[in-house]
This record gives structure tokens, C-alpha cells and sequence, in this order.
């Protein structure tokens, strides 16, 4: 069952439908738009999961912070917009004690030299950049993959 979504999530990649050429055919013809609206977002969020993962992974990210790539599938009050939130849930940072989630952001975006009180140097994490990634090649797959959602519940509905 979907949420209700504020679409203020602090957290992941909104993946969005933006085929209005087969919605207006799917009107149209008589169609639950939101029901394919629906469909394709989902589709669109399971190929970017794909992509995130693979992307985690060539680029050496733990596996214990890969299992926590959540994939979520939000609906507003309206009932009429449809998001799908693909990434990490973000809590509040405590900088003594930094949750799973900051650390990935640590492999993806890096951090600058850092020293200790005393002058010791800490070191530095050179940036990834595996979320980049995984949005660029994700683009045409998804865009693919809900046109192709949205022309099968078309196919169903010819008069």
C-alpha cells in the first residue's frame, strides 16, 4: 500500500512520469490514468534501484550499506501526483556518532583533509560518485521502460 507524500522527503531520487502523449491517449480512450501513472512511476523506480545497486557495487560500496537502499512509492492526498523515492533514509547527523547513511554520502561525495586537535592529519575519502551514475544511466532505461508500461495498458484499451 502506497503513503501519502508530502513530497518534502529529505532522502533518494523522485522518479517522475512525464509521458503526456500516451496519458492523453490513455484518457482518451477511457483509461484509469492514475492507475498507469501509477504502474509506470513504479517501473521507472525499479530500474533506478537496478542502476543505484550495480553502481554501489563497482564502485566498493559495503554491502551492509547497500542493503539499506530503501524504494519507496508515495501518492499525495490529491491522489492524483505519484512519486517513487529510490535511496537511503536520512536521520538527523551527530557528528560523534554518524549514521550508515552519512557514510555513503562520505564514499560518494568525499571529504576534505582532515586533522585531528593536535594537528595530526586524519586523512581524506576521495568521492565516488556512483549516486551520479546510477541517475545518468538510469535516464533512457526508465523513460524506456514506463513508455513501454504505459503503451501496454494503451494496447488494452483500444475501442
Amino acid at each position: 500500500m502506497a503513503r501519502t507524500a508530502s513530497y518534502a522527503t529529505k532522502t533518494g531520487i523522485a522518479v517522475t512520469v512525464n509521458s503526456y502523449s500516451l496519458l492523453n491517449q490513455i484518457k482518451k480512450a477511457g483509461g484509469d490514468i492514475e492507475a498507469a501513472t501509477w504502474e509506470a512511476a513504479r517501473a521507472g523506480g525499479r530500474i533506478y534501484y537496478q542502476h543505484l545497486v550495480e553502481e554501489c557495487k563497482r564502485s566498493g560500496v559495503p554491502d551492509h550499506l547497500i542493503d539499506k537502499i530503501r524504494f519507496n512509492c508515495l501518492r499525495d492526498s490529491g491522489g492524483n501526483r505519484f512519486a517513487v523515492v529510490v535511496g537511503w533514509l536520512m536521520p538527523n547527523y551527530d557528528p560523534n556518532d554518524p549514521a550508515d547513511v552519512y557514510k555513503v554520502i562520505f564514499l560518494n561525495y568525499g571529504t576534505p583533509r582532515r586533522e585531528t586537535s593536535t594537528g595530526a592529519d586524519r586523512g581524506y575519502i576521495t568521492g565516488r560518485g556512483f549516486i551520479g551514475r546510477a541517475r545518468k544511466k538510469s535516464v533512457k532505461p526508465i523513460k524506456e521502460e514506463q513508455n513501454k508500461v504505459l503503451n501496454k495498458i494503451l494496447k488494452g484499451l483500444t475501442l
